[in-house]
């Protein structure tokens, strides 16, 4: 959900303005005009200081050098520097044959680029005052911009690719996202390992251009994409268009799709998603187990009052679900109506389960006892009394407590991890006397916490050192260590071409198979104990599908993600026509944009987004009515839901019963709300 909002100060120039710039100080603004002209702004009362006539056809790009000195670029070629408090021109010199798209300067500010249509890259000296380097580029380029430790430059092309060349030399180091629509705008974010890139037919990518992957690709505008900036040293990231709107994105991948559930619940410890991807099971150290509907963010159904903790869970159909506690526990529930009813308990084991799987045909738990059980599943949907329970397989190897187990993807294998540091594979398809058939023996430095198998076989594990691992079980190798995580990784997840991680320090990654990292959430306030992950489907009408991540935490919260999706947190509204140019002083605070409307706009920039502007669900809301006194108001969705609004912010929720089995009674909201 995104916040509008209309205000700024606005100022008409008598000439199309095509480039704006702020001063260091961020005090005073230029702005450059399609006539040559240049404007000369003081922020602290918006109101002109004086304005310079340049030797140039058009400026097309501006840039403050310091407080009273001036760049201009021109559509002719020109290059000027202008003393400002003086009032006189310093430099001029015919810079590029072709019209100058784009300008930087380097971090240090001793160094100016230029680009021009002509396919000419050139660094200036700036104390000298003379040319440093020169490149020309086979394509015509756009758009110029310095790397924040100022070692990479990278161009934008008409071709539509991005090209990163070394500063000194200006030798081409990697060119990425050809073939593709031309490239109007570049920025890098403040750490340097990503760039976003604004094309002619709206989208909007990220990159990670080190390892040249495409993190994200985006529709930001209706029109062409004139600027990307990004804002809070990389936090946000502002792009304007043809539409004449301003956006502010988050800058970098993760939106959030809610929580489910109440934050006063005690620590949550594990979490399945069921089969049709329509409600997530949770287990909590205190609470029992919890339903909750994805659709809705409801609870559907909870079990009994449970004296002990709930240590896993794992689903064995839609209506079907296994837990395990901490004193050693197997129970089958079956999901009617409103409620959670036992169907068997098994009780003769004497250690916690710390982890369940299920294939197609069986059921596995890893057991603090060394050992791994296997059941079959169909027998396990149906009520048994203890003495008449299945019998299951028993699978020895671990020299110590085994704390996860994952099948593959044709259920034909089964991988478990355990503390003694070592991840096994078995091979289960005559369950009976099942045969180990790999192992991978001090495969981590610490405790591997969680396994799971990729759609080609591969085996991701993760463990309490920090490292996420890929492993080949044929050929017995280790395909790849990811390393990125500050603390312990209690769980990991594989689903399509991504892996799933979180952390002990609140943490959610998501990474490919080639162990770039597509991103880092802070999910959590604190410990992460579980995840899991699987494709949903678009809203209606779209097609494909999203990643969903749920994660459930020591702070009782269960979360839900769409990792890979950036969040539109604000539009700001108020030219009438196409926007041009765009620039931002994190000094000041403030923001200028330009249009063809022939106004220029300043704008406070838009406070870093938090979780008020996050909607609890996905539902269109249908109603909305204000309190007779106004002090709160009330909204239901199509998925049936009632929330109470005050001051802006979520206070309780109640269900309003869409489904028969549905249950209803208000209750608690945590501490999120809604922005205006």
């Amino acid at each position: 959900m995104k916040n509008q909002q209309s205000s700024s100060l606005s100022l008409a120039v008598s000439s199309s303005p095509t480039a704006v710039a702020f001063s260091t100080n961020g005090q005073r603004a230029a702005v450059g005009t399609a006539n040559g002209t240049v404007y000369l702004l003081d922020l602290r009362t918006w109101q002109e200081e004086k304005s310079v006539v340049s030797g140039c056809d058009g400026i097309s790009a501006c840039l403050f050098l310091s407080d009273d000195t001036l760049f201009l670029t021109a559509f002719d070629g020109l290059l000027e520097l202008w003393d400002l408090q003086h009032g006189c021109r310093v430099l001029q010199t015919k810079a590029h044959q072709y019209q100058i798209t784009g300008c930087c300067l380097s971090p240090d500010c001793r160094l100016l680029a230029t680009v021009c249509l002509g396919g000419c890259l050139k660094l200036w000296d700036t104390v000298r005052g003379q040319l440093a380097f020169q490149h020309t580029y086979p394509k015509s380029l756009n758009c110029v911009a310095f790397h924040p430790e100022g070692q990479v430059i990278a161009t934008g092309s008409w071709a539509g690719s991005i090209s990163f060349f070394q500063v000194d030399g200006l030798k081409v180091t990697k060119d990425l996202g050809a073939p593709g629509a031309s490239i109007r705008t570049l920025a890098f974010n403040v750490p340097g390992g990503v760039v976003a890139v604004g094309r002619l037919d709206s989208m909007v990518e990220l990159w990670a251009w080190r390892e040249g992957a495409r993190l994200a690709a985006f529709p930001a505008h209706h029109g062409f994409v004139a600027a990307a900036l990004f804002l809070h040293a990389g936090c946000q990231l502002l792009t304007a268009g043809e539409d004449g709107k301003v956006q502010v994105w988050s800058g970098s991948l993760g939106r959030p799709r809610g929580h489910l559930g109440s934050l006063s619940l005690s620590p949550a410890l594990s979490v399945a998603l069921s089969p049709d991807g329509d409600r997530v099971a949770v287990g909590y150290r205190a609470d029992g187990i919890r339903i909750y509907k994805i659709s809705s963010g409801s609870q559907g159904a909870q079990g009994q009052a449970l004296d002990v903790a709930v240590s896993a869970l794992a689903w064995l159909s839609p209506k079907v679900l296994v837990s395990g506690a901490e004193d050693g526990s197997l129970q089958g529930w079956a999901l009617k109506e409103c409620s959670l009813q036992s169907l068997w308990l098994l009780s003769r084991f004497q250690k916690p389960v710390l982890g369940l799987a299920t294939s197609q045909e069986l059921l596995a738990s890893a057991s603090e006892d060394f050992t791994v059980q296997l059941w079959p599943r169909q027998l396990l949907t149906r009520p048994h009394k203890a003495e008449d329970f299945p019998c299951g397989t028993e699978l020895r190897g671990h020299e110590g407590p085994v704390s996860c187990c994952s099948f593959s993807t044709d259920g034909g294998s089964l991988a478990t991890g355990g503390r003694d540091r070592s991840l096994l594979c078995w091979d289960v398809r005559t369950p009976k006397t099942p045969v180990l058939i790999h192992s991978f023996p001090a495969c981590h430095r610490d405790w591997v916490t969680g396994c799971a198998w990729t759609k080609d076989n591969l085996l991701i594990s993760c463990s309490s050192d920090g490292s996420v691992g890929l492993w080949d079980p044929e050929s017995g190798q280790r395909l790849g260590q990811f390393l990125g995580h500050q603390s312990a990784v209690s769980a990991v997840a594989a689903v399509e071409e991504h892996v799933v991680s979180v952390s002990r320090d609140g943490t959610l990654k998501v990474w490919d198979h080639q162990g770039v990292e597509l991103t880092s959430i802070p999910a959590h306030s604190g410990p992460i104990s579980h995840c899991a992950a699987a494709m949903e489907p678009r809203a209606a009408g779209q097609p494909g599908s999203e990643l969903l991540v749920v994660t459930v935490g020591l702070d009782g919260a269960t979360r839900l993600w769409h990792p890979l999706l950036v969040c539109q947190t604000h539009t700001l509204l108020g030219h009438s026509g196409p926007v041009r140019a765009a620039a931002v002083s994190e000094t000041s605070g403030l923001m200028l944009t330009a249009s063809e409307d022939g106004s220029v706009r300043l704008w406070q920039v838009p406070k870093e987004a938090d979780d008020t502007c996050i909607p609890r669900s996905s539902a269109a809301v249908t109603a909305v009515a204000w309190a007779p006194d106004g002090s709160m108001a009330v909204s239901g969705n199509q998925a049936g839901e009632l929330i109470l609004w005050q001051e802006a912010k979520a206070v309780a929720t109640a269900q309003s019963s869409p489904e028969p089995n549905s249950t209803g009674g208000l209750r608690g909201a945590d501490k999120s709300g809604l922005g205006s």
